[in-house]
């Protein structure tokens, strides 16, 4: 689990890796928190190449949303946004 990102003019995308389980949360999240918002105007996520994302993941993943809006930027997903996202904001708003 992990992910990879690269910064084009001022987007910056993330690309989304393995499992986004519980039992990587933690680690999980230290890199979402570490990805650099300053001057980025849109965060383009890929989720495709996730094997898997539970509710913990759509849990960190729904946070980081919230991150990308509260610094002024917006998020695009690079395709369908992922199921355990939209129930985590669904459940928790």
């Amino acid at each position: 689990a992990g992910l990879r990102s690269e910064t084009r003019g001022s987007s910056l995308h993330v690309e989304l890796l393995g499992e986004w389980h519980a039992a990587a949360v933690g680690r999980l999240g230290r890199e979402l928190e570490a990805l650099p918002l300053a001057g980025v105007g849109e965060v383009v996520v890929r989720a495709a190449g996730a094997g898997s994302i539970d509710i913990s993941g759509g849990w960190l993943l729904q946070r980081f949303e919230a991150r990308v809006r509260a610094a002024g930027a917006t998020l695009r997903w690079d395709g369908e946004r992922p199921e355990p996202v939209r129930l985590v904001e669904e459940r928790l708003g």
